[in-house]
């Protein structure tokens, strides 16, 4: 190809593939949700934990990070 020009990625090397960004893994609610239950004063369990789970989802609040 005559004339063409070279492809440069982002990085400005043209031999390099475009580096893709870095995605950040969600974390886990779980063990927040139970550190908080905890810190008011409940012995989580398991059922504890369905309960809360059953009850957040009824109230309609929206869930924040």
């Amino acid at each position: 190809m005559t004339g063409a020009t070279a492809r440069h990625g982002p990085d400005g090397h043209p031999d390099r593939p475009p580096v893709p960004p870095q995605r950040r893994t969600p974390r886990d609610p779980l063990p927040e949700l139970v550190a908080r239950l905890r810190d008011a004063g409940l012995d989580v369990d398991a059922e504890h934990l369905l309960d809360a789970l059953w009850l957040a989802a009824r109230t309609g609040a929206p869930y924040r990070r």
